[in-house]
């Protein structure tokens, strides 16, 4: 769950170029609706076809790379900190007694 900032600088040293509106498209929905568990919504290989449908062949492959950076254990530990009071709030929720 990299930040949007984190997302524009891999695809400036992969591709030369920025695909913030792919990254938008896959996060934007879901991180207001679900949160901490945005990547269920727009994180799949449906989502990489409808991406290269909308906006080509590049632009999927940004799309895969978004996918690599959200799933990968150490890009999820080295971007954490932008999100730690999030995690821990989510966290304490799913850990304390129903009531």
């Amino acid at each position: 769950m990299p930040p949007l900032t984190l997302h524009l600088l891999a695809d400036r040293i992969v591709f030369g170029k920025e695909y913030e509106n792919v990254h938008r498209w896959m996060d934007d929905w879901g991180w207001q609706h679900l949160g901490f568990l945005h990547r269920i919504y727009r994180h799949d290989a449906r989502a990489i076809e409808e991406i290269r449908r909308m906006w080509g062949d590049d632009a999927a492959k940004a799309g895969e790379l978004h996918l690599w950076l959200d799933w990968n254990p150490g890009v999820m530990l080295f971007s954490m900190p932008f999100y730690q009071d999030e995690v821990v709030s989510w966290l304490r929720e799913q850990i304390s007694p129903r009531r």
